[in-house]
């Protein structure tokens, strides 16, 4: 607004421009956004599914862990009774002190074990903490986590055909999804070699009263056809670019497709594999027990020698630890598996509590 002694003066102006998708560049460039949001849309379900099944590896590891502490406080108890033994025959001068030595290198023995099985258990839990957002000095445990142990292995899930096996993983519809913003975006750079057609308006209004600012308006349209006339090419070296983009999103599509297959085949086998191993594990622990009962026996008996002992008793408590082990590593598979299937996961928010009263 301006003032000139008594008579004022008032301008408006509005402008708006838009371009005319003759040839589909902005509708391709739209697709492609589209398709970006739902690749990440995907990819987030697939972080989802990874960092469920990292929760789990987590808890089974801890579980184990906690395993481990009892099974050697158990076995700690057990060759501090046969000590007592030992002595009590070295005080009889049935053996000597090389044995009482022997045995308590033993018990020093898995009294380290049990220390690096109670670090490992500590580190397990910082971990899980982690892994669910919490610090390292928050607990995040059931009280009687130290007293549970492995869960029994489920039924196999079923793995179903390939195609479903395909449509049920993000991370191959998120792949699926970057093909066809990469096509869209290939689409968009070709129709950007044509010439553009761009509408633009104008209005003014002018008036030196109030009164009658919206009787005299004028509105001008122009249509400009504006069409690249030289660009040294680069129009040209886009349109390879972002085929070679496509190309490259077509490939990893597929090796995606590949990964996904052979994650669940493999899954498979090490399962096949594992409780194989587990079986016959069980059977060596069977025998060794019976040896073991065997070399004591004996060994009151003045028939066998310590060392026969010792070593059917140290093979045999090797192997209990190694069924806990071999336990907790049929059950990571198995999560292995189910993350491979990416079945069973479902996104939900958090439901906020309510305030009391």
């Amino acid at each position: 607004m301006e003032t000139g002694g008594a008579t004022p003066s008032f301008l408006l102006g509005v402008a708006a421009g838009y371009e005319v998708d003759l040839w589909g560049r902005v509708r391709s460039t739209r697709n492609a956004a589209v398709r970006d949001f739902k690749a990440t849309r995907e990819s987030l379900k697939a972080a989802a599914i990874s960092l469920s099944g990292e929760v789990a590896v987590a808890w089974f590891s801890l579980l184990e862990a906690y395993g481990q502490i009892r099974l050697l406080k158990a076995q700690e108890k057990l060759n501090g009774d046969f000590l007592k033994l030992v002595a009590l025959r070295m005080g009889y001068g049935e053996t000597g002190a090389v044995d009482l030595l022997q045995q308590k290198q033993l018990i020093e023995s898995t009294r380290n074990t049990l220390t690096q099985a109670q670090v490992t258990a500590k580190l397990g839990e910082h971990r899980l903490a982690l892994l669910l957002g919490r610090g390292p000095d928050q607990n995040v445990l059931p009280e009687d986590a130290g007293e549970r142990n492995l869960p029994e292995l489920p039924d196999l899930p079923k793995t179903g055909v390939p195609s479903d096996l395909l449509q049920r993983r993000p991370d191959v519809r998120s792949a699926y999804q970057q093909v066809e913003a990469a096509n869209e975006r290939v689409a968009a750079a070709i129709a950007d070699r044509f010439p553009k057609l761009s509408l633009a308006a104008s209005v003014q209004v002018s008036d030196d009263g109030v009164k009658n600012l919206f009787n005299n308006w004028l509105v001008s349209l122009a249509a400009n056809l504006l069409g690249p006339i030289f660009d040294g090419g680069r129009r040209k070296a886009e349109v390879e670019r972002t085929r070679a983009v496509a190309a490259e999103a077509l490939h990893t599509y597929g090796k995606t497709i590949l990964q996904a297959l052979f994650e669940v085949e493999d899954a498979l086998v090490k399962e096949h594999n594992l409780k194989q191993r587990l079986e016959t594990l069980r059977e060596q622990l069977r025998l060794s027990e019976m040896v073991v009962q065997r070399a004591r026996d004996n060994y009151v008996h003045g028939v066998d020698g310590y060392l026969r002992v010792l070593d059917a008793m140290d093979k045999h408590q090797t192997l209990q630890r190694n069924e806990l082990t071999l336990q907790k590593q049929i059950l990571e598979n198995r999560v292995a598996l189910c993350r491979a299937l990416a079945g069973g996961w479902k996104m939900s928010r958090p439901q906020k509590k309510k305030d009391d009263g």
